[in-house]
This record gives C-alpha cells, sequence and structure tokens, in this order.
C-alpha cells in the first residue's frame, strides 16, 4: 500500500536528517545511501560504513493497549493523504500535529482537502510554519522538510493523566520491542549497525522520559538513537568507540 510505503519513508528521511545534524554539530561529516532494506540506509561515518535501521514510534497505537477510535481514525486519515501526494516532483515532507477528538465525516473530507490544498501550495518552499487546517479545531500542518514526498502526523493529547514514571515504563516497552524487532531483520547483515527510532507520539517527546529508558540487548547495535521530527535526535545508548559516545 502506498501509504504505509509514504510513511515508512518519511521515517527514514526524518532519521537522515536528525542523524546527519546531530554529527555535523559535532564536527563530523556523514554520508548516507539508500540500503536494501534491510538496512534502511548505508551511513558512511568517519570513515566507517554503517548498517543504518529505522523504525516509527508511535507508543499507544502500537502498544497493545485499547487505541482509542480518534486515534485510528487519524492514522486512516493519514494514509488516504499520502495515497494522494505525488511523489514526483517531490513536494517535501509535512508534519499533522492533532488533539485527539472526534471527526464526522464531512470534517474528515474538509481536513484531507485542505492538507492537499496546503500541499499543493507549498511544494515549492523549504519548510513553512503551522498552519490551522480545521477552524475551531486543533489540528495544524507544517512542512519541516523539502525532502521527500509523505505527511506524518503527531498527537498532542496528554496521555490519560499518566504519571511520568508510567510514561517512561510504556517508551521502556517501545524501545525493547524495536530492538528486539530489528535484531531479527539484521543476521546477514556484518557491518556495525545504528537504530534510529522516529520518535511521533508527542506526549511522550520530553528527553528525561527517553533518557530512563535501559535497552535490553543494546550492545548489539552500535549505538541507539531517538530522532524526531524537528530533526533533534538523543543518543539513548551509544558503545565505544563509536561517535556517538558523548
Amino acid at each position: 500500500m502506498k501509504g504505509k510505503d509514504d510513511a515508512r519513508r518519511w521515517s527514514e528521511l526524518c532519521a537522515r536528517r536528525a542523524v546527519g545534524r546531530f554529527l555535523r554539530r559535532r564536527g563530523i561529516r556523514s554520508r548516507w545511501l539508500r540500503g536494501g532494506e534491510p538496512p534502511d540506509w548505508w551511513a558512511e561515518i568517519e570513515g566507517v560504513c554503517y548498517a543504518v535501521e529505522v523504525t516509527r514510534s508511535y507508543g499507544l497505537t502500537s502498544e497493545g493497549r485499547q487505541v482509542p477510535q480518534s486515534i485510528r481514525l487519524f492514522e486512516q486519515i493519514e494514509e488516504e493523504i499520502n495515497r494522494a501526494v505525488p511523489l514526483e516532483p517531490p513536494v517535501g515532507s509535512y508534519v499533522m500535529t492533532f488533539e485527539e477528538l472526534a471527526l464526522a465525516r464531512p470534517d474528515r473530507r474538509l481536513l484531507i482537502e485542505s492538507v492537499l490544498r496546503f500541499i499543493d501550495g507549498t511544494a515549492l518552499l523549504s519548510k513553512t510554519e503551522p498552519f490551522a487546517l480545521i477552524k475551531g479545531r486543533k489540528v495544524t500542518i507544517e512542512k519541516v522538510s523539502a525532502d521527500g514526498s509523505c505527511v506524518a502526523s503527531l498527537i498532542t493529547t496528554h496521555p490519560d493523566g499518566r504519571s511520568g514514571s508510567e510514561i517512561a515504563e510504556e517508551l521502556q516497552g517501545v524501545v525493547n520491542r524495536a530492538i528486539s524487532a530489528k535484531i531479527k531483520l539484521l543476521p546477514k547483515v556484518m557491518e556495525p549497525k545504528l537504530l534510529a527510532i522516529v520518535d511521533t507520539f508527542a506526549w511522550a517527546a520530553d528527553d528525561r522520559f527517553w533518557s530512563s529508558v535501559t535497552c535490553v540487548d543494546g550492545d548489539y547495535f552500535v549505538a541507539i538513537l531517538r530522532a524526531t521530527a524537528e530533526g533533534h535526535c538523543q543518543v539513548l545508548r551509544a558503545n565505544a568507540p563509536s561517535p556517538f559516545v558523548q
């Protein structure tokens, strides 16, 4: 399905941008080449070739809990939008931010049409400020990069009053399940490996929550990184010697 392929492509571009920016800030240049899936990327860093695997985290929406219907609805809307986004020429990468809410069918169609109009009007821009899509609803979109052609979504609602420790516990599960899943995909890849987890669940977008995560079986990867749509890269675990040891 094109929508799922585009969502994965967005994640890969997000990871490349965030990790590359992190390295540049440390005075380290990197070169990136599409991988054969696996891995998603090959990255040459300080003369070493790394296999980079990318995964996208939704927190609640992928961890086996009861998923609110409003979140399922926005995932469906995201896929429908991506099926309509032109791939050639590339129009760029967009992020749609929303709170959990119920959308009537007319609002759903209005939202999709508004997103596509916004993309059409900003295709030649490198990035934009957030733009409100529906009057009276907390749904915005912004262009974050001229790379790619896809739309991803962020959920901004608070996670049902859970405490910081409960959020950290859920992130622990998110990270360790990602590690386990990716290890199974890479048995034939001999190069040193990096894992980038693209954080698309906005209520957990706090470095403090993620820094408390213990990466079980983390030694399999040279580094495990968290990347955000805004281009932020956080090192969750790094083994020496590597350019990610801080």
